[in-house]
């Protein structure tokens, strides 16, 4: 039972993260995971049409193949000093002020480059709010 537990334990790791090489197809990814163990060549899985590289010290999720830990990927980051805060619930924060990005249904919103402000674009059913 003990030696089950252990398996289920190994499946997942924290860890900090010391390199990104993000010149290749896949990204590849380097983690401080416990003061002692520090894997190389991870490879970083984000979801499609997100693309980002996260700085040196980003918190970083691996989950491991089988609870083994010499294989494994990083399947979720956090980067403490710039994640968006303050959220309302339900709301989400896609893009950073003043920065154009595609919508649904191929509609494209920009926010103001002047003077603050508020841009509200109808998208389906939901507004996307950028302040300025």
């Amino acid at each position: 039972m003990r030696d089950v537990l252990t398996h289920i334990r190994s499946l997942f790791g924290r860890g900090r993260i010391t390199l990104v090489d993000d010149s290749g197809s896949v990204q590849i990814v380097q983690l401080r995971m416990n003061g002692l163990e520090v894997p190389a060549g991870r490879y970083r899985v984000p979801e499609f049409g997100f693309s980002s590289n996260p700085p040196i010290g980003s918190d970083a999720l691996a989950l491991h193949v089988a609870g083994d830990r010499s294989a494994g990927a990083v399947v979720g980051t956090n980067h403490q000093g710039s994640r968006p805060r303050g959220a309302r619930a339900g709301r989400i924060n896609p893009v950073q002020p003043g920065r154009q990005e595609r919508l649904p249904e191929e509609r494209q919103h920009r926010s103001r480059r002047e003077g603050a402000g508020r841009c509200r674009e109808r998208c389906g059913e939901r507004y996307l709010e950028l302040q300025r």
